[in-house]
């Protein structure tokens, strides 16, 4: 984040208070003592990141939803003022999201065969910024380690998990013997 002391206010003076903070020309035209109160102004920063994994196209519905979220997602911290950055992960591939948020979303989600979570180390995270992460958790490794990286550094985490009603309730029924969790 872009850091800088910008003044906010006076307060009275308690001993112990940093002396460089004392309003000198105050003290001296009253006698009272009084601090410079300054507050941090900070740039706000927020790294969108949408797992590409085939299992995030598995209806038109639910790719169109994936692309609202991302879309509202930097739209939403543009308007904050924020400096807004995304990818699009499928397994080691790494594709930056267009900077303007009005422009369309154009990524492509992955082939047959990614089975481990996405890798994040290829990703240059922003350190203190507020991670948007738009996935669906579904592949073969425990989520619980690649939550664990991806808040590493954060100030926030943020995790939208869109479904398809075909997910939960498949046209299939009786014994079926499954691939992978992406097909």
């Amino acid at each position: 984040t872009g850091n800088s002391l910008e003044f906010e206010d006076h307060r009275v003076y308690v001993p112990g208070d940093d002396l460089r903070h004392m309003n000198w020309s105050v003290y001296a035209r009253t006698g009272q003592r009084v601090l410079k109160v300054f507050r941090d102004e900070v740039s706000p920063m927020v790294d969108v990141l949408v797992d590409g994994s085939r299992s995030m196209a598995l209806t038109l519905g639910k790719e169109r939803m994936v692309r609202a979220i991302t879309g509202w997602a930097a739209l939403a911290g543009t308007a904050q003022g924020a400096s807004v950055r995304g990818w699009c992960v499928e397994g080691g591939s790494v594709c930056p999201l267009p900077e303007d948020p009005s422009v369309s979303i154009g990524f492509s989600f992955g082939e047959e065969g990614a089975e481990g979570a996405p890798l994040l180390n290829g990703i240059p995270w922003r350190r203190g910024a507020m991670r948007v992460v738009v996935t669906d958790c579904l592949w073969a490794a425990d989520p619980c380690g690649w939550l664990g990286m991806l808040a590493r550094d954060a100030s926030r985490v943020v995790l939208f998990v869109p479904y398809a009603p075909e997910e939960s309730e498949p046209h299939w029924s009786g014994s079926v013997e499954m691939v992978d969790c992406e097909t």
